[in-house]
């Protein structure tokens, strides 16, 4: 039986329909995740231009965790072009600087997790806000802590954000 106009215009568009529902609820968590991560990128030159630039292919958590001399996040900018990312050659400058600039090997910033605010722990550390919150309430109830391993056993911790950044941690 021969379907009408009507009928398959009203198919396509249940279809267009949930499909792009599907789409959304898809990147819904990536893009929490991507602003998530955006927000805990230091304000500063370049930071609009770098957020533009390597956004275009992955979000920022790729560079937030890494620590890299200036010459290495040359090797990185260069490589990123290679691989096509748009831009002039003062964006690309800018992005360098503001790499060196806010995740440089030689100024990664320390923490003490025994007297630090839940907000320099979550920026420090990369931490959500409710970890933060869980590792302040977990030491003024128990006490202050000695080792990572204090830290990764508090309820609710990211145990991979805190040994991808331990080198930033003090006691």
């Amino acid at each position: 039986m021969p379907l009408g106009p009507l009928m398959i215009h009203s198919s396509i568009a249940n279809l267009v329909s949930t499909l792009l529902w599907l789409v959304a609820a898809g990147c819904s968590g990536e893009l929490a995740q991507a602003q998530a991560s955006k927000a805990q990128m230091p304000e500063g030159p370049g930071k609009a231009v770098t957020l533009r630039i390597c956004g275009n292919c992955h979000g920022p958590g790729i560079f937030t965790k890494r620590r890299l001399d200036r010459e290495g996040w040359a090797d990185v900018v260069d490589d990123m072009i290679r691989r096509g990312a748009k831009g002039e050659d003062e964006d690309f400058v800018l992005v360098m600087d503001y790499l060196v600039q806010n995740f440089s090997k030689a100024d990664v910033r320390r923490v003490n997790v025994n007297s630090a605010e839940a907000s320099e722990l979550a920026e420090v550390l990369g931490l959500a806000q409710a970890q933060a919150v869980a590792l302040v309430d977990h030491r003024r109830a128990q006490g202050n802590f000695k080792t990572i391993d204090d830290i990764k056993k508090v309820p609710g911790i990211d145990t991979r954000a805190v040994e991808e950044r331990k080198d930033r941690i003090d006691f």
